[in-house]
């Protein structure tokens, strides 16, 4: 008599549904590692667009040029908002990913946990079988040696 999980097809479906948000979480990490980068490219684009508009105007800058840095600037300031947010959201999402990770993984370890207590109970029941095996051998051999010696 083998051991079969009578919960086998649910325990895979929650191997599978954890295996799934876990590269669900690796996509969203690399997502937000990509939107940080993207954020801290710009705003270094940003400080350095900056610093030159400052540097301009201590050396003394024409209309048309101030014009230009100042409008560059403003591109740059809208655009490191709009990343910013882009970042915040995937950093929302991946707190969502960590969650549904961490539940899928409950869910798993719930069912492997019945599986476990369901394997314990078939080994206590084999073994239980086992000694009455042996025992109705002990006891027949021992009926033999008795009509035998008399």
């Amino acid at each position: 008599m083998a051991f079969n999980f009578r919960l086998k097809t649910l325990l895979t479906m929650r191997k599978r549904m954890e295996e799934a948000a876990e590269m669900k979480l690796t996509s969203l990490v690399h997502k937000r590692d990509r939107a940080k980068k993207a954020f801290e490219n710009e705003h270094t684009r940003l400080e350095e667009a900056r610093k030159d508009m400052e540097k301009r105007m201590e050396q003394g800058i024409v209309s048309d040029e101030f014009q230009f840095k100042w409008l560059q600037i403003s591109h740059l300031e809208k655009r490191c908002k709009e990343l910013a947010a882009a970042l915040e959201e995937a950093e929302i999402e991946l707190s969502q990913g960590r969650i549904e990770l961490q539940q899928r993984h409950v869910e798993t370890e719930l069912v492997s946990n019945l599986r476990e207590r369901d394997l314990k109970r078939y080994l206590q029941e084999v073994d239980r079988q086992l000694q009455k095996e042996l025992d109705d051998i002990a006891a027949l051999r021992h009926n033999r040696l008795k009509g035998n010696s008399r």
